[in-house]
């Protein structure tokens, strides 16, 4: 199993990662991407990684979704039923800069609607600003 050194699939992210991977002793850097994700065509961060080199184990050996959760059942492991949380960066709309600013401000607003004790769903999304209505 290749060690996970990259957390984002923003495509810039992975710009980078592959060279913080190398410069602190890692040879690989794979993602969780699996056989569902693949399943989506305009999925810029699994391009991007590709291109940089990235390893997908899960997706490689045809793993879905629910083959990881029941496989991590299986081990016991205490995640196996968290609810998924895909990339802060896909609630930036497409043509959006990602950016930490942007990145820290959905997932402020995020936990800010997620019940106290951190539990539940909420996705907050970046969409370009309109003009203000002319009075």
């Amino acid at each position: 199993m290749f060690p996970i050194a990259a957390t984002s699939a923003s495509p810039r992210s992975w710009t980078r990662s592959p060279h913080w991977a190398l410069d602190h002793g890692f040879e690989n850097v794979a993602t969780g991407t699996n056989a569902d994700d693949a399943l989506y065509p305009h999925r810029p961060g699994i391009r991007a990684g590709r291109e940089r080199g990235v390893h997908t184990p899960l997706l490689d050996t045809g793993l879905s979704k629910a083959d990881v959760r029941r496989l991590s059942r299986h081990w016991s492991l205490p995640t196996w039923n968290k609810p998924a949380t895909p990339c802060l960066a896909s609630r930036i709309r497409y043509g959006i800069e990602v950016t930490p600013h942007r990145l820290t401000r959905i997932d402020r607003a995020e936990s800010a609607l997620r019940a106290p004790d951190g539990e539940g769903e909420a996705e907050v999304g970046v969409e370009p600003c309109l003009p203000a209505p002319k009075p």
